[in-house]
């Protein structure tokens, strides 16, 4: 069965490689003695933060199956009654 695999690593190479530039961004910037801005730091902060979270916790997954469709003939799919046809509608929510 296809999985979700091949999603999950373009995700996360994608995120590992922007977590790593702007750690780098953030590393030149002191270097170089100029102020890291608060948007670069709180942007390093969440892609450093969610390729941990997606390592910790990500793991693929086997697509659903999908229903069989119904018949292609035209005749209406067969449903099977529950409620007997003396019994009342229910109006009210069980709770």
């Amino acid at each position: 069965m296809p999985t979700n695999k091949s999603a999950i690593t373009v995700i996360t190479t994608t995120i590992a490689i922007l977590a790593v530039s702007c750690v780098g961004t953030i590393c030149f910037l002191a270097i170089k003695g100029i102020e890291v801005p608060p948007e670069l730091n709180t942007l390093t902060g969440g892609l450093v933060g969610a390729l941990t979270a997606m390592l910790v916790k990500t793991s693929p997954t086997e697509t659903t199956k999908q229903p069989d469709s119904p018949p292609s003939n035209g005749a209406p799919t067969p449903v099977e009654v529950v409620n007997k046809p003396t019994d009342p509608v229910p109006t009210k929510e069980k709770l």
